[in-house]
């Protein structure tokens, strides 16, 4: 697989034996995002881009040196989650806005409160906080996320964004999940796309030319796919980013059954 650049340049990437992460190589480096890594000599050749905010930690680590039970390949980042399985053949989409030092939040948009198959009413909308502070990991969280809408995650697109954003995404994300659900024109999926946007990156919309009288004039409009499944392919294919294939995670797997959720 290969991972386009904001210049357009195709880079191989690899799933790197440190930490069982997608990395990209580059120049006899491996590069995950912010920082390049030299796996001959086991070393970080540069510091955390966000080090200034643990003066207790060396500008080298990673993830606080707990890579068992943590991963985090750029520091400030948001995971767009894909359940192949949830609301039939449509999928259910939600999304994770944090990083793995100061923890996730999750946001979903699921349907009605009348039930799974309502198509128009007040949202049942979840909202949850890593909790850190007990030493809830990541995939610990997931796993409680995923119980309590009754999804599995089996992928999650990874995008990097700028440092001090994530509470602009959360408050667009949650301002759409607690708008009224409409299953063709504000469903789960739509939670996803305004995160995105609020920060300028493309929400899964697809350029197409106004037609009148034949001829466009170079005027277009953003043509939003419904179904979720689709739109998040769309959100891969124009967002600099790579793919978790969580159902393939043996990690994640044994944490959900420890925890007694699987």
């Amino acid at each position: 697989m290969t991972i386009k650049t904001s210049k357009g340049k195709n880079l191989n990437n690899k799933l790197s034996t440190f930490n069982s992460q997608l990395s990209i190589s580059s120049g006899g480096y491996d590069y995950f995002g912010a920082r390049y890594y030299d796996s001959d000599l086991g070393r970080w050749m540069s510091v955390d881009p966000l080090a200034d905010k643990y003066p207790g930690w060396s500008p080298y680590n990673y993830v606080m040196g707990n890579t068992l039970n943590s991963f985090d390949p750029d520091g400030r980042d948001i995971i767009v989650l894909l359940a192949p399985t949830g609301a039939s053949w449509a999928r259910h989409a939600a999304i994770l806005i944090g990083n793995s030092k100061t923890g996730w939040k999750y946001i979903s948009k699921n349907g009605t409160e009348e039930g799974e198959k309502g198509t128009y009413g007040k949202p049942d909308v979840t909202f949850l906080e890593q909790d850190q502070e007990n030493g809830q990991t990541f995939y610990e969280f997931l796993a409680v996320a995923e119980k309590r809408d009754r999804q599995d995650y089996n992928f999650g697109y990874w995008i990097i964004t700028d440092e001090g954003q994530d509470d602009k995404m959360k408050a667009a994300g949650l301002n759409n999940a607690e708008e009224i659900y409409k299953l063709f024109t504000n469903n789960c999926i739509d939670v996803v796309t305004k995160v995105l946007e609020c920060i300028e990156l493309n929400g899964g919309h697809v350029e197409r030319p106004i037609m009148g009288n034949g001829l466009s004039g170079g005027v277009t409009y953003k043509d939003y796919h419904p179904i979720p499944n689709i739109r998040y392919q769309i959100i891969k294919a124009s967002n600099v980013g790579f793919e978790l294939i969580l159902s393939n995670d043996t990690v994640y797997k044994r944490k959900k059954a420890e925890a007694g959720l699987e």
